[in-house]
């Protein structure tokens, strides 16, 4: 859908339950094997500004860990990540706990539900789930989501990455569920951390909280993910968005 609006390829290549640092750890991998792009579209949420602290999904890194970011990023969060790389077979027997070996496997030989990814976006078509209730009512005085230097750090060195190569950055905090906004106890030091990342970069900083999706669970399976309608309205508002913002010049082409 983004592609289609702005006129220009996409590729997403953000992956499930992971932070600033394992992001960008994937960019550096990215534009070591690939040309690098013209725009990045960084994603915010409020857990931007913190470091991963559990390897999500083992599986999906074991076989690239060859890649010197990805397994530098991995070894601070898990030392026992050298075992994954050089004791044969031992990550896929100790820690890739969903065995998508196993279904990797199967799927390379037309067994399974195969990839189910778009550009590297996987849409998801779900309803909304009994999650946000029972975590509201966990939380009745709502939460603080943890804030630390290294996680702004790492956020201005995925800047710093893209300024050294080159490549316009756009930051977007993508529309989360209303409710969920009114529990977080810290949101406004953590928007004030955005904003002056921005202005210190001078960089764009378009922030879809107010947006209509926020209103609806019709948009989203839980308060943070947005299922395929969700994601597919919020594509056709951000790519207008970038169309009208004065990022693109005349051809098409990101200013820089």
């Amino acid at each position: 859908v983004l592609s289609e609006v702005t006129g220009l390829t996409t590729y997403n290549i953000s992956l499930n339950a992971s932070r600033i640092d394992l992001q960008l750890a994937r960019l550096r991998s990215f534009l070591a094997h690939n040309n690098k792009p013209r725009l990045v579209i960084q994603n915010l949420d409020t857990h931007s500004l913190a470091v991963t602290r559990e390897i999500y999904e083992p599986g999906q890194f074991i076989p690239y860990l060859s890649e010197a970011p990805l397994f530098e990023a991995l070894v601070r969060i898990e030392p026992a990540v050298w075992k994954w790389r050089y004791l044969p077979l031992y990550g896929y027997a100790v820690e890739d706990y969903r065995y998508q070996w196993a279904f990797g496997t199967l799927e390379a030989f037309g067994v399974g539900r195969g990839t189910r990814r778009i550009n590297g976006f996987e849409p998801r078509n779900r309803a909304w789930s009994k999650d946000f209730d029972t975590f509201r009512k966990a939380n009745p005085n709502g939460v603080a989501i943890d804030y630390e230097a290294e996680g702004i750090a790492q956020l201005e060195g995925l800047i710093g990455l893209c300024k050294t190569e080159g490549i316009v950055v756009v930051l977007v905090y993508s529309p989360e569920y209303h409710e969920m906004q009114k529990l977080v106890t810290n949101r406004a030091v953590i928007f004030e951390a955005f904003e002056s990342l921005a202005e210190r970069h001078r960089l764009p900083f378009m922030d879809y909280s107010n947006s209509k999706i926020c209103d609806s669970i019709d948009y989203f399976y839980n308060s943070q993910h947005m299922n395929m309608g969700g994601a597919a309205a919020f594509s056709r508002d951000l790519g207008t968005d970038l169309r009208s913002s004065g990022i693109f010049d005349d051809k098409g082409e990101p200013n820089p």
